[in-house]
Parts: C-alpha cells; structure tokens; sequence
C-alpha cells in the first residue's frame, strides 16, 4: 500500500520530467538579455531624454574594477568584477553629435547592481554615496536627471 501511495506521489514529477522541452536553453543570453535590461531601467531612470532616438545595446567582457583616483573612489571594490552595457545610437544622430553613445551603464557581475552610469555629455552619477536601490525607493525626480544635451562634433579638438 506504501508503494502504490509513493509511486502516485512520484508520478507528477517523472512525467514533468518528460513533459519538459528538449531544446537547450542559452543561458549566457538568458544572462545579456538581463544585464541589458537592468541596465536601460538605470539609463532611463536618470535620463529618459536620451532614448529619443533607436539604440542598440552592447555588453562588454567582463572587467576588474580598479582606480586611479587620489583618494581611489570606493576601495573596497578594487579588483571585483563587472560588466559594461552601452546604448548604441544610430547613424542619423551620431552625425552631429561627439559621443556616439546614449549611456554607458557599469553593474557588478556578482549582484547585478549598477556602480555607475554615464551620458552621452560626460554627466554621470556614482552609486558609492546613495544605491541605486535607495534613488529607486525614494524616487527620482526631474531635478535628478540628466537632460539631453549631448556636446556637439565641432568640440572635439578644441
């Protein structure tokens, strides 16, 4: 009588197994599709302005974080790894513009939470002093974002 209750108890689970789809999942792009997007929540949640425009999202390899910075800027994490996602314009923007980049956005490899992001005008915000979960909590207003104000092609040079 065990037996027979153990066996339908086991029963849902073997033919879940069997159930389930064959073809292998990538979960180094389950990953990228991740970081991308925790990435554009950090890009549009300070500056909304600059994805007027199509971009495309690239992720680097994986860096170690170091600093040359006098004092060095968050010590603590020198030598801990992250990753870069940048947001790409297109080629009918980039014409006019110095930076041919919407944001540049660096998050953790370990806990997926963003060290920094920069704009396409060399505004950035570090999150050594506030997290970015806390600017998430208590909101962020319009004082708080970076407006579109890329620097022009011309600048370069001088």
């Amino acid at each position: 009588m065990k037996t027979i209750l153990l066996m339908l108890l086991m029963m849902p689970y073997g033919i879940n197994g069997f159930c389930q789809s064959v073809e292998p999942t990538d979960d180094k792009t389950e990953q990228t599709n991740k970081i991308i997007a925790i990435a554009k929540d950090v890009a549009m949640t300070f500056g909304p302005e600059w994805f007027g425009w199509e971009v495309t999202a690239s992720v680097s390899d994986v860096q170690k974080y170091n600093t040359s910075g006098t004092p060095p800027r968050m010590p603590e994490n020198i030598g801990r790894e992250y990753q870069t996602v940048v947001f790409h314009y297109g080629s009918e923007i980039t014409k006019e513009i110095r930076y041919t980049y919407a944001a540049k956005v660096r998050l953790w490899t370990d806990t997926l939470l963003p060290l920094d992001v920069m704009f396409g005008n060399d505004w950035w915000i570090l999150f050594d002093k506030k997290p970015y979960a806390q600017w998430k909590r208590e909101g962020v207003d319009k004082s708080n974002t970076i407006p579109f104000d890329p620097l022009p092609k011309e600048v370069i040079g001088k």
